[in-house]
């Protein structure tokens, strides 16, 4: 299995955090959800870490059967639907996305 994620490393300034999480849960977790081939979409919100920890304020997580299937959801028409989706929003974070992708061994 593979799993794709962005890490979203920063902060919404506290007054759009219920927008910024709202549009996440109810509009772009959805179009994620539509990747083709996709196992599972998530989104992880940290409450809790180490002290100095970096400050990840999300975490979208996709998990695809392999790296075919990935490379081709990368490819989809809905990709950048979620692009779209996100620019509403992407002014209110201030920080940076970091993308990983992993070899998931259970």
């Amino acid at each position: 299995m593979i799993v794709r994620t962005a890490h979203f490393i920063g902060s919404v300034r506290a007054d759009h955090q219920p927008e910024f999480n709202q549009h996440c849960d109810t509009v772009v977790l959805p179009l994620l959800k539509q990747f083709p081939d996709i196992l599972s979409a998530a989104i992880e919100r940290p409450f809790s870490s180490d002290t100095g920890a970096a400050p990840i304020y999300q975490i979208y997580r996709l998990q695809f059967p392999d790296e075919a299937a990935m490379f081709g959801a990368l490819e989809s028409p809905i990709r950048s639907q979620i692009h779209e989706a996100m620019a509403t929003i992407l002014p209110w974070f201030e920080g940076e996305i970091v993308h990983y992708v992993s070899h998931v061994r259970a």
